[in-house]
């Protein structure tokens, strides 16, 4: 019997349409739910910031899902971490990585139920995916953009290099975060454009009503329902960093650069729920993020030089009057020796203390303190400027100390990013 034998269109006023599937002969009185997990994935070759991202349209689709299934109670399966492209470091195992060694799962659960794959393998007893959708992305060139939406399906034969091979009948391997023994069952490949409330709706639509467990491959696919919106600033806030990271930054920032909450006005609740913007003043110390050695290739007309962006941070050090910058780059050495007479700090976490928090942890403290310094710049298009600037909006810093990159040279002028204001 497939999952909805007919199809039901909630709107509610405040969150987009979402199109659900629910049993004829079933009301919302007369029918328990049943738990059922959604898991996900993202293009291998996508990074860490990246993926926090994809993790919020993940959320925010599986809340709103929630509260408008009847029939069933969504759990969201976390993918495990690792290996990841930017993560450089061989003699650090970095692979199956749980999500609690990043981020604070009691406080995302307030906001959606949410789980590491460890625990719904526990919690199955099998090795098992009912069925797997794997998304891709339509030749833009092909189709009308001025669509809402579009879905089509592809025969999984005809798609190169598609991961995943069929072993027996109901048995299709994958690689699975290198997991041994995972399989799926069933696997169906789709062209897909368009929010996740759109696209993901209808392919739960197609799914057996005794399925458990579906899984979408490629989830950066689809779009935001509504970026910046009020439910994106409640998955974004709850993502807050693990304490352990937290208090890392925090000892950074007290023992080298006389920063602390009390004195930069960045105190945060316990509960994300019940933060509300302070007006933020941060540390004494300008922080800048300058991603150059791949963005040479990719974004050469926006990259500056290593001297051009040192005339631009001195120009920021004298406007803020302040002489100590926090650098976040790969060219720690050429820029350093560019800033004559300013106090340079960068993180560089031990050995022993890299070994348990792995590159990925060790960015988070990066980007930890860069939300607190009094002043931030950061790279064109980098999601992990992004990152920072969405934290530290949630702190409630002035925007306009915030939303800055790095321009071409010191006397051009270049267009700043979007100022994405976080919404309550």
């Amino acid at each position: 019997m497939m999952f909805g034998l007919f199809l039901c269109l909630a709107s509610l006023s405040s969150r987009p349409a979402l199109l659900y599937a629910v049993e004829e002969s079933c009301t919302a009185d007369s029918c328990m739910k049943s738990s059922r997990f959604m898991l996900y994935e993202v293009n291998p070759g996508e990074g860490f910031n990246l993926r926090r991202d994809v993790f919020v349209r993940a959320a925010v689709f599986v809340h709103m899902l929630n509260e408008l299934d009847d029939r069933s109670s969504w759990a969201l399966v976390l993918p495990p971490w690792g290996p990841l492209y930017h993560w450089k470091r061989k003699d650090l195992r970095q692979d199956a990585l749980h999500w609690s060694l990043f981020f604070d799962i009691d406080s995302i659960r307030r906001f959606v139920p949410v789980m590491e794959f460890d625990d719904y393998l526990a919690d199955r007893k099998l090795p098992v995916i009912d069925e797997v959708f794997y998304l891709m992305s339509h030749n833009f060139d092909e189709v009308d953009l001025q669509s809402e939406w579009l879905l089509n399906e592809t025969k999984c034969s005809d798609v190169a290099g598609l991961p995943y091979f069929f072993e027996a009948k109901n048995v299709i391997r994958g690689w699975f975060w290198d997991y041994d023994g995972i399989y799926t069952k069933r696997l169906r490949c789709f062209k897909a454009l368009g929010p996740a409330g759109k696209i993901i709706t209808r392919l739960l639509a197609k799914t057996d009503v005794t399925d458990k467990a579906v899984m979408f491959d490629r989830f950066e696919t689809v779009l935001h329902d509504h970026y910046g919106s009020e439910n994106y600033w409640k998955a974004r806030r709850s993502m807050r960093f693990s304490k352990r990271l937290i208090n890392l930054g925090n000892e950074f920032r007290e023992n080298n650069l006389n920063s602390s909450d009390e004195r930069d006005i960045t105190i945060t609740p316990d509960s994300w729920e019940i933060q509300k913007s302070p007006v933020a003043f941060g540390g004494p110390f300008v922080c800048a993020h300058l991603r150059r050695q791949d963005y040479l290739r990719a974004h050469a007309d926006e990259v500056p030089s290593v001297r051009e962006a040192a005339l631009q941070l001195r120009k920021i050090l004298r406007m803020q009057n302040i002489s100590v910058v926090f650098l976040a780059t790969d060219e720690v050495r050429e820029l350093k020796q560019n800033l004559p007479g300013i106090t340079v700090w960068t993180y560089n976490p031990s050995q022993q203390l890299l070994s348990t928090i792995k590159e990925g942890g060790a960015a988070i403290v990066e980007q930890w303190i860069c939300a607190h310094a009094r002043f931030f710049i950061g790279s064109h298009e980098s999601t992990f400027s992004f990152r920072i600037q969405e934290e530290r909006e949630i702190l409630g810093f002035d925007p306009a100390t915030t939303f800055n990159r790095f321009c071409k040279t010191f006397e051009s002028s270049c267009e700043q990013p979007a100022k994405w204001r976080v919404i309550y």
